[in-house]
């Protein structure tokens, strides 16, 4: 992990202790983790180029972003990051 400005976390979601321990050494030497794998990454990506992406997923992938490079929120930004990442994908209302 040693020189990386970003960590994808594909650790097993059953095995806590080895995710904890990820996180826990990340935090330690200041590198960001993304809670996603690179195969999921590369499903959405063309998916995205394609315009199948479905809102669910653009929601999971912009929470994963943002969880990773901002695991803390700002004293300015709102109280619920993913209620604003939320708001921000959320589909366009039709025209009146």
């Amino acid at each position: 992990m040693q020189g990386a400005d970003l960590v994808l976390d594909e650790v097993e979601a059953w095995a806590i202790a080895a995710r904890i321990g990820l996180h826990r050494e990340a935090r330690l030497q200041g590198v960001d983790v993304m809670d996603v794998t690179y195969a999921e990454a590369e499903e959405f990506r063309l998916r995205s180029l394609n315009g199948r992406a479905t809102a669910q997923e653009k929601r999971r992938m912009a929470e994963a972003v943002v969880c990773g490079l901002l695991p803390e929120v700002p004293e300015y930004s709102p109280r619920d990051p993913k209620r604003a990442i939320r708001r921000a994908v959320r589909p366009a209302e039709p025209p009146a």
